[in-house]
């Protein structure tokens, strides 16, 4: 048994030994613990889509332990370099998809006569050597984390690229002014992070705009809802830091959930008579929004409506009926709530239920 403990000790210290060196061998990659970096050492052909995985989880076995199956270590590296000649000289690679790299060394990526796009997944552009990106299409993009596209705009690579977009953008070509009809805006997300989007509006025949259909377009300033909007999805506007005013027609009778969160330069919200209801966290983290007024149709506004909105001060009610506000709909409990003459009593008794107004004050007329 002694004969047999000293070989397995071996073949395993062997194995140790090579995988500190190359610790992961994947889709013509090599994956390599020292400097944690991707390459392509044996110039191995690739084509399509390439795609370098984030991180590499390595076991190591121990060799010096007396079991040697019960003692293993297991590390893990995130890919953090691209190295020379990874990517050179391959004439059927069409996208190279990079996480959050901060280096790509010298030549790493060139001469790809079919490439359409890289994407590189950190908010920081990467350190770049020399003779990279050359030989590639005039036509290849550049995609990146939508908050980081100026950024990257601002960076040298930019000049070897059509253009730099945001990562999960659809139209990345569209831009400026864009006039949506109802075939386009029903689609889920069809619009989400195109950061070039500056204005918008929709055709007569758009009823119903899909979820998330301009999410984190940061660079949307005005929206003009269509005059028809029965339905709207989830998140439609989230994470619009730019977008200053909305009307809400009163054909749509539900804000949905989370349709306007994080607009964080919302000054003028508008909801006309018909609207019934304030759906989940619809207008969260708006905190640009001083004052907004709620018309005499409105029945529920569901619970973090305006959670985080730290400027709101006035909220104005309209109606003779208390709506149903639900619990935590403010935080912090800053706002007034202004009510019609004679409606003070049948609303503080709501607030006293839920204590989502700092105050209550009834109209003088």
């Amino acid at each position: 048994m002694w004969l047999v403990d000293i070989i397995l000790k071996i073949i395993i210290a062997l194995r140790t030994a090579s995988d500190s060196s190359i610790i992961k061998d994947e889709n013509g990659l090599i994956y390599e613990e020292d400097g944690n970096s991707v390459g392509n050492p044996h110039n191995r052909i690739l084509s399509g889509d390439i795609s370098v995985l984030t991180q590499v989880v390595v076991t190591e076995y121990n060799a010096h332990a007396r079991d040697w199956r019960d003692k293993v270590n297991t590390y893990t590296y995130p890919v953090l370099q691209v190295k020379t000649g990874t990517f050179t000289h391959q004439d059927e690679i069409t996208a190279i998809k990079l996480p959050a790299i901060t280096a790509i060394r010298v030549g790493a990526i060139a001469d790809l006569p079919k490439l359409q796009s890289i994407s590189i997944d950190n908010v920081v552009p990467p350190e770049v050597d020399s003779d990279n990106f050359t030989g590639i299409p005039p036509t290849a993009k550049l995609l990146v984390p939508f908050d980081a596209v100026s950024q990257y705009r601002r960076h040298d690579m930019a000049s070897r690229f059509a253009g730099v977009y945001a990562i999960g953008c659809r139209h990345p070509e569209t831009s400026g002014h864009v006039t949506c009809d109802s075939v386009e805006c029903a689609v889920k997300e069809a619009f989400a992070f195109c950061v070039d989007i500056r204005s918008l509006s929709f055709t007569d025949t758009v009823k119903s705009i899909g979820d998330a259909c301009f999410a984190n377009c940061i660079g949307l300033t005005d929206a003009e809802l269509p005059r028809n909007l029965e339905t709207m999805g989830e998140r439609v506007f989230k994470g619009c830091k730019a977008l200053a005013k909305i009307q809400v027609p009163g054909t749509l009778t539900d804000i949905p959930p989370m349709a306007f969160s994080g607009c964080t330069s919302l000054t003028d919200v508008s909801i006309a008579d018909g609207v019934k209801s304030i759906g989940l966290e619809a207008f969260r983290n708006c905190t640009s929004l001083k004052r907004i007024t709620l018309p005499a149709t409105i029945e529920t506004v569901m619970s973090k409506a305006f959670s985080g909105c730290k400027g709101l001060s006035d909220v104005i009610c309209e109606g003779d009926t208390t709506p149903m506000f639900m619990k935590d709909v403010l935080n912090p409990l800053q706002a007034t709530l202004h009510v019609p003459k004679g409606c003070a009593h049948a609303y503080e008794k709501m607030n006293w239920r839920y204590k989502n107004f700092n105050k209550i004050k009834e109209s003088s007329r």
